[in-house]
């Protein structure tokens, strides 16, 4: 072990590589790979996930999984893989529910991120910001000229954007547009121009929200724009 752990480090000084390093970029591309799919998200939130149980054994740091809602969470994921031991296909519910911890580690990796590293905040919300504003211009286009940058026509009835035939362009617009906003306000206090940039974005989410035709995505982006 003392060898493997040896080689390790002397591999990471000779290309100065970092783990929190390599993390910080793996999150602060979730916005924009995001967009492309579900396996490039899901591929860097678990990379993530598990660089940073690798640091934790490395540095013998265990403090961030001291945390009363990773215990719930524990608790919660332990009954998930329990109902899928006991279901009618186990192995089957199982695919869903036996790496779904990946998230609760995923939450501590962020948190450590924003603990040890004081650009992460900023580097994320521009990510956002810049995840956005493509959105916003590729989508729009869509609207008024039937297809947008990466070529995926529009129907007439339902904006989808880029995820093409995927309509789900709303739902992840709702999901993520609170998070930006809260961001912005926190990081870009001092700078008006990206907050007056990211409230023009925000208004034009809400139109985008809109003309996807999803209620529920509609309903709680109005909910939050009022608030």
């Amino acid at each position: 072990t003392y060898t493997i752990k040896k080689k390790y480090e002397i591999m990471l000084n000779k290309y100065n590589i970092s783990l929190p390093n390599v993390m910080f970029y793996l999150v602060i591309s979730l916005p924009v790979v995001s967009i492309t799919g579900p396996f490039l998200s899901d591929f860097f939130l678990s990379l993530s996930s598990l660089l940073f149980l690798i640091y934790c054994v490395i540095k013998k740091n265990y403090k961030y999984f001291k945390n009363i809602f990773f215990f719930i969470f524990l608790i919660w994921y332990f009954y998930l893989v329990f109902l899928s031991l006991t279901s009618k296909y186990p192995l089957l519910s199982l695919q869903s529910s036996l790496f779904y911890c990946r998230f609760g580690v995923f939450v501590l990796c962020v948190n450590f991120l924003i603990i040890n590293n004081k650009k992460f905040l900023k580097f994320f919300c521009l990510s956002l910001l810049i995840t956005f504003a493509f959105l916003t211009l590729s989508s729009f286009f869509q609207y008024f000229f039937y297809f947008d940058f990466l070529g995926n026509k529009y129907d007439g009835t339902r904006l989808s954007g880029v995820f093409g035939d995927e309509k789900i362009l709303g739902s992840y617009l709702s999901r993520l547009a609170p998070l930006f906003i809260g961001l912005t306000f926190i990081v870009f206090k001092n700078n008006n121009k990206i907050v007056y940039l990211s409230i023009i974005i925000f208004v034009f989410i809400d139109l985008l929200v809109y003309l996807s035709g999803e209620r529920a995505a509609f309903f709680n982006l109005l909910f939050f724009s009022v608030i």
